[in-house]
């Protein structure tokens, strides 16, 4: 049983909408002759989104009978089940972090992604019982929900759309 699990959508959308309309915000800063400091503001702002957004649409976890993959922009690590020699939790108010200690390091896998206590679920089922801490057990059975990131991603998309607006028909 192969699955793959992706950064949310609901993440996601509002993300690329902050870059698109910084992008448009940057147009309307070149056509409208704006400062310079205005503009390299800007373009810093719009590569950063720009790969953040890159870095959600390429980030992905996959479960499979003989490990997980763990992909991310440009990189990808594969750990054999075996290879996990604890699997534990750190949870930052509603942040949650999987931590996967390996015999070459350690992985983090963050709430971010789809349908989260399936994921934590499938990394259970697949290592070893006295390898896994009783704080990943909780999280399967009560799942913690953040949706302060999609908020303030929203929050960022409505203040940029009010920017554009003002930017093209008020100056």
């Amino acid at each position: 049983m192969n699955r793959v699990f992706n950064i949310k959508k609901a993440l996601l959308i509002p993300l690329a909408i902050d870059a698109g309309l910084v992008f448009i915000l940057l147009l309307v800063s070149f056509f409208r002759k704006s400062s310079a400091g205005e503009v390299v503001f800007l373009v810093i702002l719009m590569i950063s989104l720009s790969l953040i957004v890159l870095e959600c649409i390429f980030r992905e976890v996959a479960i499979s009978g003989e490990g997980l993959a763990i992909k991310k922009l440009l990189r990808r690590k594969r750990l054999g089940w075996g290879d996990i020699t604890d699997v534990g939790a750190l949870v930052l108010r509603k942040k949650v972090y999987l931590v996967l200690t390996t015999t070459k390091g350690f992985h983090i896998i963050s709430n971010a992604y789809d349908d989260y206590a399936a994921l934590v679920k499938g990394i259970v089922e697949h290592v070893e019982a006295e390898r896994v801490e009783e704080s990943v057990k909780t999280l399967m059975d009560k799942p913690v929900r953040k949706i302060s990131d999609i908020v303030s991603a929203w929050a960022g998309a409505a203040v940029l759309l009010a920017v554009v607006w003002v930017k093209i028909f008020l100056f």
